[in-house]
């Protein structure tokens, strides 16, 4: 058994070793299209964050997914410290089902900006299965910050019901359907 959890270690380092590799070419072939689109047209995209963050946006629109996370992530290069371009892709891997990925742009968007509701909605989403007692904290926050968002509380709800907080739980799930009668 320990043999075949080391091989199932290794394997899964290679497979991120391998998919840290495609995202890494994937981002080398946008950015030379639009260096070559710069040439053709006499602009300067290739230096836009901006530009970047609405091609990946077009993209995801698209299904193009490892084109729009390429973009994405060349948006975050070019600057590094705008935490809604950090929320923004949080927000892609939540989507694409990678929660985990998601928390580590939703706290890097947090760190730099800890008044951004929708990141805290983002690390808590990430935490609500692997670690409730964050999530709940991380939604608390986002309610705080931004009231008016009704399923903060249906989530906080759902993260105190598998800490068996059940009063909490049930305060929250009231709340929200207080707020949403016909739901």
């Amino acid at each position: 058994i320990d043999e075949f959890r080391k091989m199932a270690e290794r394997t899964s380092k290679e497979i991120g070793s391998i998919q840290q590799r495609v995202d890494d070419l994937e981002e080398r072939v946008e950015k030379l299209e639009v260096e070559n689109e710069d040439l053709k047209n006499r602009t300067k995209n290739a230096l836009d964050s901006g530009f970047f963050m609405k091609r990946g946006e077009r993209y995801e629109e698209s299904k193009q997914m490892y084109r729009a996370v390429a973009c994405y992530s060349i948006s975050i290069r070019l600057s590094p410290k705008n935490a809604s371009l950090y929320t923004k892709r949080s927000l892609f891997y939540i989507k694409q089902g990678a929660p985990g990925v998601a928390m580590i742009d939703a706290s890097e968007a947090i760190r730099l900006d800890p008044k951004q509701a929708v990141a805290y909605r983002c690390r808590g989403f990430g935490n609500i299965h692997k670690a409730p007692a964050l999530a709940i904290a991380d939604y608390s926050e986002a309610i705080r910050l931004d009231p008016t968002v009704d399923n903060d509380f249906l989530h906080r709800g759902e993260a105190y019901m598998i800490r068996w907080d059940r009063a909490r739980a049930i305060a929250d799930f009231s709340e929200f359907l207080r707020r949403n009668p016909n739901h």
